[in-house]
């Protein structure tokens, strides 16, 4: 394809090269155009598009956040630190394949855990400590849902810290929020007591799709 007719040319380099042969016709001098596409996030892409592949290939992410817990009990089924948001993708509307979800304890638990994936926000957000349930309407926002004991995912011991990682098979979904979020609410199966506000933090990571 000649170089300036396709939107995916952005950010390249163009190096010229002449070449000196000497044969029956004599000097022969001419320019060879080398294209190298951009880098992932390397230019802006158009708003609201994602179908550039120069913007999208080799991204990946791994975000955190620590909550705001409950310095206290949980029954079996309350949501842990209220609603989750992410900021996971480069370039809005971009989809993204989540890989996993890890959630380190300070204290020494050890929940039954669920994390829901949402692809919008919920319109009534659950707050930390309220039993999870969702209406109807909500409920259709659900990307996907992983448990602690269907994967069979076990803790790691760091002296009083516990830690577990939630590794399903990698599913794709949209961010939505201006197209770079998507949302998380764990939820303690067991029913635990925690001895800090801060005592829980969650990772998501991933890589653009």
């Amino acid at each position: 394809m000649p170089y300036g007719t396709s939107d995916y040319l952005r950010d390249t380099a163009v190096v010229d090269v002449t070449t000196t042969n000497t044969g029956a016709n004599g000097q022969l001098t001419g320019k060879a155009a080398v294209v190298v596409l951009g880098v992932a996030g390397g230019g802006a892409a158009p708003a609201g598009t994602s179908t550039d592949p120069s913007f999208t290939a080799g991204y990946g992410f791994d975000v955190t956040t620590t909550l705001a817990t409950t310095n206290g009990a949980y029954a079996a089924g309350d949501v842990m630190g209220g609603y989750l948001e992410f900021t996971v993708a480069n370039i809005n509307d971009a989809p993204v394949m989540i890989m996993g979800l890890q959630v380190v304890f300070k204290a020494a638990v050890q929940p039954n855990l669920r994390a829901v994936f949402f692809g919008a926000a919920p319109s009534a957000l659950l707050a930390d400590n309220d039993p999870y349930t969702l209406t109807a309407t909500n409920a259709l926002l659900v990307r996907k849902s992983l448990s602690s004991v269907s994967l069979g995912a076990s803790y790691t011991s760091h002296g009083t810290p516990k830690s577990i990682s939630l590794t399903p098979n990698p599913f794709v979904m949209k961010p939505y929020s201006g197209g770079k979020k998507i949302g998380v609410y764990i939820i303690d199966d067991s029913g635990v007591t925690l001895t800090s506000t801060a005592d829980m933090q969650v990772r998501v990571s991933g890589l653009g799709a």
